[in-house]
């Protein structure tokens, strides 16, 4: 039984939702008038068929306007109070008064005008009201019919506020969950654009390497396709590290973030000839390093060196980290032909920015004097999680 109870509810909110505006209203309006006057029917005191039929009019003309509620609220309003009063006035009749109240409550809702006014207006009318139904009002009848009258103005603007405190909360949860998406996507980008970047990039240059030395050095040759065939491993390693975080399982043998320690094998996956990379990391700096600031280093080295090895055309790069101050710096220079970059940098550049900002850190890159290109990345090794909020 219940459950065709609910299944009937579903289907009159279905249908009632299908009608417009004016349907809902002009229904509303037709459903008050005969509860009005189906009062008159059924009470059990008896009337008269003529204050019957004066009461069920008077309770249509004042319901009526509640059709127009929505589009034109302040007259909707108007026209019935107004028929109350001369209902009082003409006919001794106050059968409409609860109609009336009704639109009252419907335009403080609607309106957007001073509700002030219209709560003013309301006492007032209910006062003038009581006093033409009654031959003697008391001070407490008038305090009430101005208390009777101002409390729909106000039970519709409390419904107002409530919605549209809701609309503010649920456009607020919105914007969250797009800026949460947003870096959502933002993060897949960087961990995307640095690990098949720059394994592809290693993975070419030991390549031409290896092939230019097939020939005439054998043993440098195996040594370049053995680390390409390092190299690869590593990066399907990352990739499904990637892959099982993006399914919220994380653990697999790529989920492990890359550590300063990894530098040097960084360095040595790049180095095939030229550029000479140098890695200079003091021994027992993992120790006072979070591993989320040495994942942000490596990655910030990573790109660093790959572009070094992609467009500067350099002799010789150094990766320094140094510790102290309570943070961590990481400098990566190189003698290469260094050019000026766009406003606001490539991708590259705007992904390490981001990983250092998101942080609490603050990177800087640009032209070296006399010539070359240097990334100073500095974080604060109390970043973690709280920085990540702090920085936004």
């Amino acid at each position: 039984m219940p459950g065709a109870v609910q299944q009937i509810i579903a289907r009159v909110r279905g249908a009632w939702g299908v009608l417009p505006y004016g349907g809902q209203d002009a229904l509303l309006a037709a459903a008050a008038a005969l509860a009005l006057t189906s009062y008159y029917l059924i009470s059990p005191a008896p009337v008269p068929a003529g204050e019957v039929a004066v009461a069920a009019a008077g309770s249509v003309l004042a319901c009526a306007p509640l059709a127009l509620r929505r589009r034109v609220p302040l007259t909707a309003a108007a026209l019935s109070a107004g028929t109350v009063t001369l209902g009082s006035i003409l006919l001794d009749e106050q059968s409409g008064i609860w109609a009336a109240l009704a639109a009252i409550g419907s335009a403080a809702y609607h309106s957007e005008r001073s509700r002030l006014l219209l709560a003013a207006l309301a006492a007032s009318w209910m006062a003038a009201t009581l006093a033409l139904s009654f031959l003697s009002v008391t001070p407490y009848d008038l305090v009430t019919g101005v208390v009777i009258g101002a409390a729909p103005v106000a039970f519709g603007y409390a419904l107002r506020v409530k919605e549209e405190q809701a609309e503010q909360e649920s456009r607020l949860r919105r914007a969250e969950l797009e800026r949460a998406r947003a870096d959502e996507r933002a993060q897949i980008t960087r961990e995307v654009h640095d690990i098949v970047g720059h394994h592809l990039s290693a993975i070419r240059l030991q390549a031409v390497g290896g092939r230019r030395a097939l020939r005439t050095a054998p043993d440098r040759a195996e040594k370049a396709f053995g680390t390409i065939a390092d190299t690869s491993r590593l990066a399907l390693d990352e990739i499904r590290g990637l892959l099982d975080l993006l399914r919220g399982e994380p653990g697999g043998p790529g989920a492990v973030p890359p550590r300063m320690s990894d530098l040097g094998g960084l360095a040595a996956r790049l180095s095939a000839g030229r550029p000479r990379i140098t890695v200079v990391v003091p021994p027992g700096a993992e120790r006072l390093v979070p591993a989320e600031v040495q994942a942000c280093v490596y990655r910030v080295a990573q790109e660093s060196l790959t572009n070094v090895v992609r467009h500067a055309g350099a002799g010789e790069a150094v990766v320094r980290v140094e510790v102290g101050g309570g943070e961590v710096v990481l400098t990566v220079e190189d003698d290469g032909a260094g050019s000026e970059v766009p406003a606001g940098g490539g991708g590259g550049l705007r992904g390490m920015r981001d990983r250092v900002r998101l942080l609490g850190g603050e990177l800087r890159a640009g032209l070296r004097d006399p010539r070359g290109w240097r990334v100073r990345a500095a974080l604060p090794l109390g970043a973690g999680p709280g920085a990540v909020e702090g920085a936004r």
